[in-house]
């Protein structure tokens, strides 16, 4: 069930060709002062992450002082509350400037991620135990010496991203070590999954043993799957099958068969848990969107009927008419629903919807994708000081336009860019992608598979290497021999041969 299938004679490429085109008879969109058509191009996306998104970032979050990023910004960028970090959530920024990068080409962009690296490997993380501080204060001190798994995994997601675009040894030094030490001492070997969070020492607190969703499933979403297309080393791809897996068997729960929360050691759900008694959407969207993602790089089946079952019941409770994506739905009654939502479901939920379209080629989805891609543009992307709003109401109404807190920072709204980007242009327009690359010390012959998503079909058009035309290319199985240089520049333009 992919866009092969559904792409499989003449007719289909024309009415997919007057699908899209329609829209560009809809009227313009308010906020971008663009046809609605332009949605449907990954170029729109780029760059609103490159012009609309990251600018507003990099002149008002950032403190030079330190080479580091505010953890609380209101609307207007002053920032409140403590000046203290999260490793965590700066790691995120370096995800998000290295996919501009990615897109772009531009030097600023790798420098101010490479900085903030610099910075988080410096002061967030433990030499003496190893993994990453919970937070750390404004000259980079530890104030919260605990370990968090949500802070672990995306302290890794941004390491991923960077390495992906350099190739940066030191990145993968991090990212590799992270990754060991939490599957050596956070993974439950008896029931399976991590725990939530780990001492210092990184011992198993004895009175905390309970399992939430972040730690299960955000490594998959945050760095295993980009790391496994963008190096092929099936050993990302089994600890991937490995805790998905766990997850399908065990944290699925209740009448509608939602992925919950918070469960026990083994595996009992906790529904005396507030956060239990509804279902999180977004996280039951980045779960069957995974499931899709799996499934294209194991072709299995059980992948892709968990995905389309999940995703027919967030259709049917979980997205208004508006183009909105609720935050959470009630637990025994799926129709009640607070009237709030947070950019990054609205984010998740308009890639998700690609996707969909990618392994189904109904044209709902796209329908759907279109009205929730309008509902960000209109109501998300703050027109008047930059960036993205905390949160709306569900009839657009800003509830909050902080630009950071604890745990929003430029990365959801930047992976949206790229995806967007990537997924528009490879899998709807049939359009070329031009992807950027750094490659900080290469060996000669080293490889670089230039496409960091779920698609191994793809055709490399053009490759140069410091400005020149390169031809050692492995097409049919998608990599460039590099040259054995320092800081060689490459760019790719890639498209889909599925």
């Amino acid at each position: 069930m992919r866009k092969s299938e559904f792409e499989s004679g003449s007719w289909s490429n024309i009415y997919l060709l007057l699908f899209v085109l329609m829209w560009s008879f809809t009227g313009c969109d308010d906020a971008s002062k663009q046809s609605t058509k332009s949605v449907f191009e990954g170029s729109y996306w780029s760059q609103q992450g490159l012009n609309k998104i990251l600018p507003a970032w990099t002149e008002n979050a950032r403190d030079t002082t330190y080479q580091t990023f505010y953890a609380y910004l209101d609307r207007r960028w002053k920032p409140y509350e403590t000046r203290n970090r999260f490793p965590g959530m700066l790691s995120r920024h370096i995800f998000s400037y290295s996919a501009a990068y990615l897109m772009s080409g531009e030097e600023r962009h790798l420098q101010i991620a490479r900085q903030t690296m610099r910075y988080l490997i410096r002061h967030g993380w433990d030499e003496q135990y190893g993994l990453w501080y919970n937070e750390i204060d404004s000259i980079g001190k530890p104030v919260n010496r605990g370990k968090d798994l949500f802070m672990q995994t995306y302290a890794v997601t941004g390491l991923a991203m960077y390495y992906i675009a350099t190739h940066d040894s030191t990145a993968l030094h991090y990212l590799e070590r992270s990754n060991e030490l939490l599957d050596k001492h956070a993974w439950d070997d008896k029931h399976g999954g991590y725990y939530r969070r780990l001492n210092r020492d990184l011992s198993v607190d004895k009175e905390d043993q309970v399992k939430d969703f972040t730690p299960q499933l955000a490594p998959l979403s945050g760095h295993l799957l980009y790391l496994y297309a963008a190096t092929r080393d099936s050993t990302y791809l089994r600890q991937s099958k490995r805790i998905f897996d766990t997850a399908m068997e065990h944290m699925f729960t209740g009448p509608q068969q939602w992925i919950m929360e918070r469960f026990t050691r083994d595996w009992k759900y906790m529904a005396d848990v507030n956060k239990n008694r509804a279902m999180n959407v977004g996280h039951n969207v980045e779960t069957s969107w995974l499931g899709l993602r799996m499934f294209e790089m194991t072709s299995n089946d059980k992948y892709l009927e968990m995905a389309l079952r999940l995703a027919d019941s967030l259709d049917a409770y979980a997205f208004g008419k508006n183009g909105t994506w609720y935050h959470r739905v009630d637990y025994d009654n799926p129709g009640k629903h607070p009237d709030t939502t947070p950019w990054w479901v609205q984010a998740y939920g308009n890639m998700f919807q690609l996707y969909l379209f990618r392994m189904t080629g109904a044209n709902r989805y796209l329908n759907q994708y279109k009205q929730g891609v309008q509902f960000w543009n209109r109501h998300f992307v703050d027109e008047t000081y930059g960036g993205t709003m905390l949160s709306t109401y569900l009839n657009g109404a800003i509830e909050r336009g902080d630009k950071a807190v604890r745990s929003k920072t430029s990365y959801h709204a930047m992976e949206h860019a790229l995806l967007n980007y990537l997924y528009l242009n490879l899998w709807i327009q049939n359009e070329e992608v031009k992807l950027h690359y750094r490659i900080r010390n290469a060996e000669d012959g080293q490889r670089l598979y230039p496409l960091p998503i779920e698609e191994f079909t793809y055709e490399i058009d053009e490759v140069k290497v410091n400005g020149e035309s390169w031809d050692r290319i492995n097409r049919e199985k998608g990599y460039i021999e590099l040259p054995g240089e320092e800081r060689v520049k490459v760019v790719v333009t890639i498209r889909d041969n599925a």
